[in-house]
């Protein structure tokens, strides 16, 4: 009776290791399709299972995306830069990400008037 239950057990080992690799392997032709179509794997519908082999994979197309956006002190100061509203239409056309508008100047100018002028790592 142990080494019939051993042995039905090993056999629905063996059997749920040949499915995963076999859904593996159909979702790794799924992503494939999907990137040389030039789609990024993040914006795909997938399901909580393939999620699971997607994250084991740790591609970069699965990863969240951010769009940091340089611009002049002035333009940052104000607000306003006549580029912004065309580099928003194009993120929302190509999968919807956040925007962080920033000012690398101006960072380094608060940066070095906070330290005194003095080269410093706060």
């Amino acid at each position: 009776m142990q080494q019939q239950l051993s042995c039905r057990r090993s056999l629905s080992i063996a059997f749920f290791k040949r499915t995963v690799q076999r859904d593996a392997g159909l979702l790794w032709l799924q992503v494939l399709a999907w990137l040389q179509e030039g789609k990024d794997v993040r914006l795909g519908d997938w399901t909580a299972r393939e999620i699971e082999f997607l994250n084991n994979w740790l591609l970069l197309s699965a990863k969240p995306a951010v769009y940091l956006v340089n611009c002049s002190k002035k333009d940052y100061i104000r607000k306003k830069n006549k580029f912004l509203p065309k580099i928003f239409e194009w993120v929302q056309a190509n999968g919807g990400a956040p925007i962080i508008p920033f000012s690398g100047v101006f960072e380094n100018e608060v940066g070095a008037a906070m330290c005194g002028g003095l080269l410093c790592i706060c």
